[in-house]
C-alpha cells in the first residue's frame, strides 16, 4: 500500500466515524425530544380527560361557567402539544360547551325576576325608582322555568358524550394506546387471519 492509499483510507475511516457519531447524536436527540413531547402530551391529556370526565358524572356541568373556564384553560396547551385531530375534537367540545354555558346564562338573566325591565321607572329628574318588587310567586315561577330549561337541555348529554368519546379516542391514538379497530395492530391481526 502506498502512502496516499493509507492517508485516503485513514481519512475515509475518520469521516465515516464522524458521520456515524453525528447521525447517532441526531437520532438520539430527536428521540429524546419525542419522549419529552410524548410525556408532556400524556400529562396534558390526563388533565383534560379528568376534566371532561366530570361532565359524565354530573351533567349539570354543561351550565357551569367555572367548569367551562377550566376546559378553556387548556386551549393554548392543546394547540401547542396535541395532534391536529385531537385539537379539532377538543375545539368542537369547547364550542358546544361555551354555547351551552352562554345560553343558560342568557336564559337565566332574561327570566330573572330581579332583572325585569319594568321594575324601574325614571322620573323627570333622572332619578331611577324601583316600582315593582318580585313576589314569592315570581321567584317560584323563575325556579320552575330554570328546572324546565335544565331538563330540556339534559337531552344534549348524548351529544356531549359523543364529543367526549371523540376527544378520548383522538388522545388515545396520539398516545399509541388506541388498540381498537382503528389501530395498526388490529389491522395486522385481521390481515394475518385472512391468510390462514
Amino acid at each position: 500500500m502506498t502512502t496516499e492509499q493509507v492517508i485516503l483510507s485513514a481519512i475515509l475511516t475518520l469521516t465515516a466515524s464522524i458521520l456515524t457519531a453525528f447521525l447517532t447524536s441526531k437520532i438520539t436527540r430527536d428521540n429524546e425530544m419525542r419522549k419529552i413531547i410524548h410525556q408532556k402530551r400524556l400529562e396534558l391529556y390526563l388533565e383534560v380527560f379528568e376534566q371532561v370526565e366530570l361532565l359524565l358524572k354530573d351533567w349539570k356541568k354543561i351550565f357551569d361557567k367555572e367548569y367551562f373556564e377550566k376546559i378553556a384553560s387548556y386551549k393554548s396547551r392543546m394547540k401547542l402539544l396535541a395532534s391536529e385531530k385531537t385539537t379539532e375534537e377538543y375545539k368542537k367540545y369547547y364550542e358546544v360547551l361555551r354555547t351551552s354555558v352562554n345560553e343558560y346564562k342568557k336564559f337565566k338573566d332574561d327570566n330573572d325576576p330581579d332583572r325585569a325591565e319594568d321594575m324601574y321607572e325614571e322620573d323627570e329628574d333622572g332619578t331611577i325608582y324601583q316600582i315593582y318588587y318580585p313576589t314569592d310567586e315570581d321567584y317560584s315561577e323563575y325556579r320552575y322555568k330554570i328546572d324546565c330549561y335544565e331538563k330540556e337541555q339534559k337531552k344534549r348529554m348524548p351529544l356531549m358524550r359523543e364529543y367526549i368519546q371523540k376527544i378520548v379516542d383522538a388522545m388515545r391514538t396520539d398516545l399509541g394506546s388506541n388498540l381498537d379497530k382503528e389501530s395498526a395492530i388490529y389491522d395486522f391481526v385481521q390481515r394475518c387471519r385472512k391468510h390462514e
